[in-house]
Protein backbone atom coordinates (compact mmCIF):
# COMPACT_ATOMS: atom_id res chain seq x y z
CA UNK A 1 0.00 0.00 0.00
CA UNK A 2 1.30 3.38 -1.09
CA UNK A 3 1.69 6.34 1.34
CA UNK A 4 -1.17 9.38 0.80
CA UNK A 5 1.51 11.62 -0.80
CA UNK A 6 3.31 8.86 -2.89
CA UNK A 7 0.87 8.81 -5.43
CA UNK A 8 1.51 13.05 -6.09
CA UNK A 9 4.77 12.95 -5.70
CA UNK A 10 5.72 10.46 -8.41
CA UNK A 11 2.76 12.02 -10.52
CA UNK A 12 3.68 15.20 -10.79
CA UNK A 13 7.38 15.21 -11.50
CA UNK A 14 6.62 13.01 -14.75
CA UNK A 15 5.03 15.72 -16.44
CA UNK A 16 6.17 18.96 -14.61
CA UNK A 17 5.29 21.53 -17.78
CA UNK A 18 1.94 19.85 -18.47
CA UNK A 19 1.27 20.43 -14.91
CA UNK A 20 2.21 23.99 -15.15
CA UNK A 21 0.23 24.47 -18.17
CA UNK A 22 -2.69 22.90 -16.88
CA UNK A 23 -2.83 24.58 -13.91
CA UNK A 24 -2.38 28.00 -15.72
CA UNK A 25 -5.22 27.65 -17.71
CA UNK A 26 -7.22 26.73 -15.08
CA UNK A 27 -7.10 30.55 -14.16
CA UNK A 28 -7.42 31.79 -17.08
CA UNK A 29 -11.28 33.15 -18.02
CA UNK A 30 -12.29 31.79 -20.87
CA UNK A 31 -13.76 33.95 -24.13
CA UNK A 32 -17.01 31.64 -24.95
CA UNK A 33 -18.01 31.47 -21.55
CA UNK A 34 -20.81 32.83 -19.60
CA UNK A 35 -20.69 34.41 -16.31
CA UNK A 36 -24.20 34.76 -14.76
CA UNK A 37 -25.06 37.59 -12.62
CA UNK A 38 -26.97 35.74 -9.18
CA UNK A 39 -27.92 39.20 -6.97
CA UNK A 40 -28.95 42.61 -7.79
CA UNK A 41 -26.00 44.00 -5.90
CA UNK A 42 -24.25 47.05 -6.85
CA UNK A 43 -21.06 44.81 -6.34
CA UNK A 44 -19.44 41.55 -4.62
CA UNK A 45 -19.42 38.29 -5.63
CA UNK A 46 -22.12 37.45 -8.24
CA UNK A 47 -22.30 40.93 -8.80
CA UNK A 48 -23.22 42.58 -12.54
CA UNK A 49 -19.77 44.97 -11.96
CA UNK A 50 -18.06 41.43 -10.93
CA UNK A 51 -19.12 39.90 -13.90
CA UNK A 52 -17.69 42.92 -16.06
CA UNK A 53 -14.77 42.72 -14.95
CA UNK A 54 -14.22 38.98 -15.03
CA UNK A 55 -15.64 38.25 -18.76
CA UNK A 56 -12.96 37.92 -21.07
CA UNK A 57 -13.57 39.93 -24.36
CA UNK A 58 -15.71 38.10 -26.98
CA UNK A 59 -17.70 36.47 -23.58
CA UNK A 60 -21.35 37.04 -22.39
CA UNK A 61 -22.89 38.19 -19.64
CA UNK A 62 -26.15 36.52 -18.34
CA UNK A 63 -28.47 37.96 -16.25
CA UNK A 64 -31.80 35.82 -17.81
CA UNK A 65 -32.30 34.23 -13.93
CA UNK A 66 -32.60 38.04 -11.95
CA UNK A 67 -36.43 38.63 -12.05
CA UNK A 68 -38.86 39.31 -9.03
CA UNK A 69 -39.54 35.06 -8.37
CA UNK A 70 -35.75 35.14 -7.77
CA UNK A 71 -34.60 35.55 -4.08
CA UNK A 72 -31.37 37.17 -4.93
CA UNK A 73 -33.18 40.10 -6.78
CA UNK A 74 -36.44 40.85 -4.80
CA UNK A 75 -37.25 44.43 -6.50
CA UNK A 76 -36.09 43.52 -10.14
CA UNK A 77 -33.77 46.40 -9.87
CA UNK A 78 -30.00 46.90 -9.59
CA UNK A 79 -29.04 50.34 -8.57
CA UNK A 80 -25.52 51.88 -8.93
CA UNK A 81 -23.98 53.30 -5.91
CA UNK A 82 -20.08 53.31 -6.16
CA UNK A 83 -20.12 54.47 -9.61
CA UNK A 84 -20.74 53.55 -13.69
CA UNK A 85 -19.45 49.96 -14.29
CA UNK A 86 -16.78 50.53 -16.79
CA UNK A 87 -16.23 47.52 -19.57
CA UNK A 88 -12.74 47.17 -21.19
CA UNK A 89 -13.53 44.39 -23.15
CA UNK A 90 -13.50 44.76 -27.58
CA UNK A 91 -16.52 42.57 -27.58
CA UNK A 92 -18.74 42.01 -24.68
CA UNK A 93 -23.05 40.90 -24.78
CA UNK A 94 -25.07 41.13 -21.84
CA UNK A 95 -28.68 39.42 -21.73
CA UNK A 96 -30.86 40.13 -19.35
CA UNK A 97 -34.45 38.25 -18.42
CA UNK A 98 -36.30 41.43 -20.38
CA UNK A 99 -36.99 45.34 -20.47
CA UNK A 100 -40.17 44.66 -18.23
CA UNK A 101 -38.53 42.45 -15.77
CA UNK A 102 -34.98 44.09 -14.94
CA UNK A 103 -33.57 47.50 -14.54
CA UNK A 104 -30.59 48.60 -14.04
CA UNK A 105 -30.23 52.29 -12.55
CA UNK A 106 -28.32 54.82 -12.11
CA UNK A 107 -30.11 56.08 -9.10
CA UNK A 108 -30.36 59.66 -10.53
CA UNK A 109 -26.49 60.27 -9.69
CA UNK A 110 -24.11 58.34 -12.31
CA UNK A 111 -23.98 57.11 -15.99
CA UNK A 112 -24.86 53.01 -16.11
CA UNK A 113 -22.29 51.81 -18.67
CA UNK A 114 -18.81 53.27 -20.05
CA UNK A 115 -17.32 51.37 -22.82
CA UNK A 116 -14.25 51.80 -23.43
CA UNK A 117 -12.15 48.94 -24.90
CA UNK A 118 -8.77 48.56 -23.86
CA UNK A 119 -7.72 46.93 -27.61
CA UNK A 120 -10.01 48.88 -30.68
CA UNK A 121 -8.72 46.81 -33.10
CA UNK A 122 -11.56 45.31 -34.47
CA UNK A 123 -14.00 47.85 -33.82
CA UNK A 124 -15.10 47.41 -30.24
CA UNK A 125 -18.99 46.30 -30.18
CA UNK A 126 -21.33 46.06 -27.05
CA UNK A 127 -24.80 44.24 -27.32
CA UNK A 128 -27.36 44.60 -24.77
CA UNK A 129 -30.48 42.95 -24.56
CA UNK A 130 -33.68 42.55 -22.10
CA UNK A 131 -33.05 44.95 -19.72
CA UNK A 132 -34.25 48.57 -19.14
CA UNK A 133 -31.79 51.17 -18.62
CA UNK A 134 -33.11 53.76 -16.21
CA UNK A 135 -32.29 57.29 -14.06
CA UNK A 136 -28.63 57.40 -15.46
CA UNK A 137 -27.18 61.31 -14.71
CA UNK A 138 -24.37 63.33 -15.99
CA UNK A 139 -23.84 66.99 -15.35
CA UNK A 140 -21.39 69.34 -16.72
CA UNK A 141 -19.65 71.32 -19.73
CA UNK A 142 -18.47 68.22 -21.05
CA UNK A 143 -20.99 65.62 -19.46
CA UNK A 144 -21.90 62.94 -22.46
CA UNK A 145 -24.09 59.37 -22.25
CA UNK A 146 -26.04 59.50 -19.07
CA UNK A 147 -26.70 55.64 -19.85
CA UNK A 148 -23.97 54.35 -22.00
CA UNK A 149 -21.34 56.07 -22.96
CA UNK A 150 -18.88 54.18 -25.50
CA UNK A 151 -16.53 54.60 -28.12
CA UNK A 152 -18.17 51.54 -30.23
CA UNK A 153 -20.93 50.12 -31.81
CA UNK A 154 -24.01 49.70 -29.73
CA UNK A 155 -26.66 46.66 -30.37
CA UNK A 156 -29.38 46.08 -28.61
CA UNK A 157 -32.62 43.95 -28.68
CA UNK A 158 -35.53 44.47 -26.00
CA UNK A 159 -33.52 47.12 -24.80
CA UNK A 160 -35.62 49.97 -23.16
CA UNK A 161 -33.78 53.57 -21.89
CA UNK A 162 -36.16 55.97 -19.65
CA UNK A 163 -35.45 58.54 -17.35
CA UNK A 164 -31.71 59.63 -18.29
CA UNK A 165 -30.94 63.36 -17.57
CA UNK A 166 -27.09 65.15 -19.39
CA UNK A 167 -27.28 68.56 -18.17
CA UNK A 168 -25.08 70.99 -19.08
CA UNK A 169 -24.55 70.50 -22.82
CA UNK A 170 -26.91 69.30 -25.63
CA UNK A 171 -27.99 65.79 -26.37
CA UNK A 172 -28.28 62.65 -23.98
CA UNK A 173 -26.30 59.63 -25.89
CA UNK A 174 -22.58 60.13 -26.23
CA UNK A 175 -19.54 58.75 -27.80
CA UNK A 176 -15.72 59.49 -27.89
Amino acid sequence: MRASGEICSKAWPRRPLAACVAATLMLLPLSACAISVVNCQDAGAGSLRAAAAATASGGTIDMSGLTAAAPACATSTITLTTGQIDITQNKLTIIGPGQDHLTISGGDTLRVFRHQAVVTTPNPELYISGVTISAGFQYGSAAKGACILGDSNLNNSNLHITDTTVSGCVGKMGTE
